[in-house]
C-alpha cells in the first residue's frame, strides 16, 4: 500500500493542491490514501 502526503502552505486558495494530487496519483497512490494538509508555516510570534 502507498500513501501520499501533499501540503500547500497558504490557505488564501494562492497556492493549490491539484500538481501534488496528480503526481501522486500517477505514482499509483490511491485516492483514499492521500492526506491533504494546508497550514501556513508563518508563525505569528518569533520569539
Amino acid at each position: 500500500m502507498l500513501l501520499g502526503y501533499a501540503r500547500v502552505s497558504k490557505k488564501d486558495s494562492s497556492q493549490v493542491l491539484d500538481l501534488q494530487l496528480d503526481a501522486l496519483k500517477k505514482a499509483g497512490v490511491e485516492s483514499k490514501h492521500i492526506y491533504q494538509d494546508c497550514v501556513s508555516g508563518k508563525r505569528a510570534e518569533r520569539a
